[in-house]
């Protein structure tokens, strides 16, 4: 079930853009400047939007909060719509890095589910600033026959200690070890696994989660947040921390001669994107309508 949230919710917006109709009044009213994650749209999603509504869109991408948070806090951004995830929007909020939402301009947040805008609230009270767009999951992607054969036939797989033994880990150091390149992603999953809050602010609990981190670290191989999944598909590793979006059931594959049958371990807890506008972009009737075909 955790695996699909994301996957509807992207059919969802692409739809959405379909149904579309809008006409700019002046030249940079065709212009959209997108600033999202790597891999987190369909293929056809920006040519279908540019087809329904004549916009031109400039889209680029980033593998981690840090790098767009490091482009927003630097000032002067040139993005229309950036994507950041909710435990970073807070605090960019605070830094007054976006513009508040004119709601009226933006119909379809009627639309949107109100459990979801309560999490967002969270982090952005009143749900001025931001436009819950995904949901998703931190949790193991992991190649059942690679497994198996280091760990047995009945390996942890519905357990974190899968990844966070590092008896576990050791033996599966041979086959390709990732972790996200995502701080924040990891000590979460540590502290979930320990059964403390993974929103905890103790220092203690970071500091006992970062001793478990410490003895896995010996057996990690690499850190990314981008193209790990098609490392386990190409099985250049056979265990990841990941991202549902990423991580999803899969096709079996064939790789050196070894069957390759991805599986997954999910978490309960949910990460949440939104779309939001920084401050300081330009002044365009897209973006609030891109938001709104979106939602």
């Amino acid at each position: 079930m955790c695996f699909r949230i994301r996957a509807i919710a992207m059919a969802a917006i692409s739809a959405a853009l379909l149904n579309v109709v809008s006409q700019p009044a002046r030249a940079e009213d065709n212009e959209l400047n997108v600033y999202n994650w790597s891999e987190y749209i369909a293929p056809d999603t920006v040519p279908n939007f540019q087809k329904a509504t004549g916009i031109h869109v400039r889209y680029d991408s980033y593998d981690s909060d840090d790098t767009l948070q490091t482009k927003l806090l630097a000032g002067g951004s040139a993005y229309d719509v950036v994507v950041p995830t909710s435990n970073y929007l807070s605090q960019q909020i605070q830094a007054g890095v976006y513009q508040k939402l004119d709601k009226s301009k933006i119909p379809n947040l009627a639309n949107l589910d109100p459990t979801l805008m309560k999490m967002v609230s969270a982090a952005d009270p009143g749900n001025q600033y931001s436009v819950p767009w995904a949901w998703g999951t931190t949790g193991i992607g992991y190649n059942v026959e690679a497994v198996r054969k280091r760990l047995g036939d009945n390996p942890p797989v519905d357990s974190w200690a899968l990844l966070f033994n590092p008896d576990n880990l050791a033996k599966l150091k041979s086959c390709g070890v990732s972790l996200l390149d995502a701080p924040d992603a990891a000590f979460a999953a540590v502290l979930q696994s320990m059964g403390r809050d993974p929103n905890s602010n103790n220092p203690a609990d970071y500091q006992a989660a970062y001793e478990v981190l410490k003895k896995i670290r010996p057996y990690v191989t690499q850190f990314s947040s981008a193209g790990y999944a098609d490392d386990l598909v190409n099985g250049d590793v056979c265990i990841v921390l990941g991202w549902s979006g990423d991580v999803g059931p899969r096709p079996p594959a064939r790789h050196r001669g070894e069957e390759i049958l991805p599986g997954q371990v999910c978490e309960s807890e949910g990460g949440r994107s939104s779309v939001v506008r920084p401050d300081g972009s330009a002044e365009r009737r897209a973006a609030p309508g891109s938001r709104n075909e979106v939602d």
